[in-house]
């Protein structure tokens, strides 16, 4: 019988008896610390698979996330080159508009030209009335705008001026640019009267200041005042008040 004196004699024993140690450690332990190496490796393993689990899903997200991303860069992509095309047909569009614009401008000009020629061409046929009514002449003379042509000695009369260094030609020039000029009398108090003058449809400016240019060439010509007229359908109060302190006599005229 083995005999037991003190804790040497038991390391001994438990060293020369394995099955001892494994009594012991039964008692000393219990059977949950006993199982605990073995619950724990099986712990570690659960958990292994669990981190496999996981990490299998994050790839799979990594994956989607990747797909998204090149995904999204494939939207910008697309509407990058949709917007540019876009802009390019816009671009098209814009130019299409321009030349559009350019034509309906060029039409409108042409109209407007083409009104402004009738109109000029209806206050030609009604000078004589224009001049007896609007302007208080008697036994008026057309001597340029009339549809029957110039007044050929006037014409002349105009370009011996010229040679006499009254005018210059290309006051000559102007003086013959205008769309009308007429002689008479007043019926007021039957003094001699010249009128020159201009026809648009609205009054400008441009057609007040030719007008009393021309006045002062036909004065210049003749040695004699010159009445500037512009005759018109329409006119602002502006280009009123300017033709009023520029002495220019205004006639209104429908078309």
């Amino acid at each position: 019988m083995t005999t037991i004196n003190d804790i040497a004699d038991l390391v001994r024993i438990i060293r020369e008896q394995p099955e001892w140690a494994d009594t012991l450690r039964g008692i000393l332990l219990g059977r949950e610390l006993l199982e605990l190496p073995e619950r724990f490796a099986r712990f570690v393993e659960a958990t292994e698979r669990n981190f496999e689990v996981v990490n299998a899903r994050l790839e799979q997200l990594e994956a989607g996330q990747q797909q998204l991303e090149a995904g999204q860069q494939r939207l910008e992509t697309e509407l990058v080159d949709f917007k540019d095309s876009v802009n390019r047909r816009l671009d098209r569009m814009d130019g299409r508009l321009d030349r559009m614009d350019g034509r309906m401008d060029r039409m409108d000009g042409r109209m407007d030209n083409a009104l402004g020629t009738l109109y000029e061409l209806h206050i030609g046929k009604n000078l004589q009335s224009i001049a007896g009514q609007k302007l208080g002449l008697r036994s008026a003379r057309v001597l340029h705008g009339s549809p029957t042509g110039s007044d050929l000695p006037f014409l002349r009369r105009s370009e011996s001026a010229v040679d006499r260094g009254l005018i210059t030609w290309e006051q000559h020039d102007l003086l013959w640019n205008a769309d009308f000029i007429v002689t008479g009398r007043s019926r007021a108090d039957g003094t001699p009267v010249q009128a020159v003058g201009e026809a648009s449809i609205t009054a400008g400016n441009d057609d007040i200041d030719r007008a009393q240019e021309r006045a002062d060439i036909l004065a210049a010509l003749t040695g004699q005042p010159a009445t500037p007229v512009v005759v018109c359908a329409n006119i602002d109060d502006e280009r009123e008040r300017r033709a009023r302190d520029q002495g220019v006599t205004v006639v209104l005229a429908p078309q």
